[in-house]
């Protein structure tokens, strides 16, 4: 089911949101579902880097609720430098 909500935002905000989505194959209304769904899935802004989101994370990675991924060559956690 699906509902119709208004927002009120800042109009140059919006100019510069629609004028960066246009080049990408996304909606405003996708950006704001994808917004509120995260938003559930975290249970925070999903954007929002705090303390208790990476306690939460550490939590997790002990109790192998969540594997690590090392998605950044050489700056990984594991990393052992340079294949000979």
């Amino acid at each position: 089911m699906k509902t119709t909500i208004t927002l009120e935002v800042d109009l140059e905000t919006l100019r510069k949101a629609e004028k960066i989505l246009s080049t990408l194959p996304c909606t405003l209304d996708y950006a704001v579902n994808l917004l509120l769904e995260e938003t559930i899935k975290e249970g925070m802004l999903p954007f929002v880097d705090t303390e208790q989101k990476q306690q939460e994370e550490n939590r997790k990675l002990a109790y192998g609720e969540i594997d690590y991924q090392d998605n950044i060559p050489g700056e990984g956690l594991f990393d052992l430098g340079p294949e000979a």
